[in-house]
């Protein structure tokens, strides 16, 4: 879903600091057994709240992403940077033999921890009306019908990086590449 550690972590992905090592490793297992491989990539998380486990190593770690509300702690998410290692990562996916790369856009679904912390910091550009990227489909995506931006990722920019990777990489799963 991510190529930086520190946005799996923002996702609160388990064991986020080997989940990279060991998605290589299980893709080359796959590879090497002849099975056709996909991978799923989420462009422009906007970030999330640090677990009560993870909270050490994100401050020693990831303290100029880190910040408090109250007393959560949250990390900051994709940025340019942070897209660059996803991209980076996909490329070594590509070259182990991964067949493809479907990015998909980070959508905040109601009632999710995702929706009420982009409801929470304003993320959000428009309140989910059951017509939002849920239905759409994404041979017609276009940057305001994303429903997230932050300081660090606008509409604009998700759009273009999930544009970037689909002219990159073959992808699969409901994607028409126009």
């Amino acid at each position: 879903e991510s190529g930086d550690p520190r946005v799996l972590m923002a996702m609160n992905k388990p064991n986020s600091e080997d989940h990279l090592d060991k998605t290589l490793e299980v893709a080359e297992w796959c590879v090497e057994a002849g099975l056709f491989v996909s991978a799923f990539v989420i462009n422009a998380y906007p970030g999330g709240k640090v677990s009560r486990q993870n909270r050490q190593m994100a401050s020693e770690r990831y303290s100029q992403f880190l910040f408090a509300d109250g007393p959560e702690f949250f990390l900051r998410g994709e940025d340019e940077a942070s897209f660059q290692q996803t991209m980076a990562f996909c490329r070594r996916l590509r070259r182990l033999g991964v067949d493809g790369i479907t990015p998909l856009i980070a959508t905040p679904y109601p009632g999710t921890g995702l929706y009420a912390t982009a409801e929470r910091f304003g993320w959000l550009t428009f309140e989910d009306g059951h017509d939002a990227l849920i239905t759409m489909s994404y041979g017609s995506v276009t940057p305001g019908l994303i429903q997230l931006e932050t300081p660090w990722c606008s509409q604009q920019q998700a759009y273009e990086r999930w544009k970037e990777m689909m002219e990159e990489f073959p992808a699969y799963h409901n994607i028409r590449k126009e």
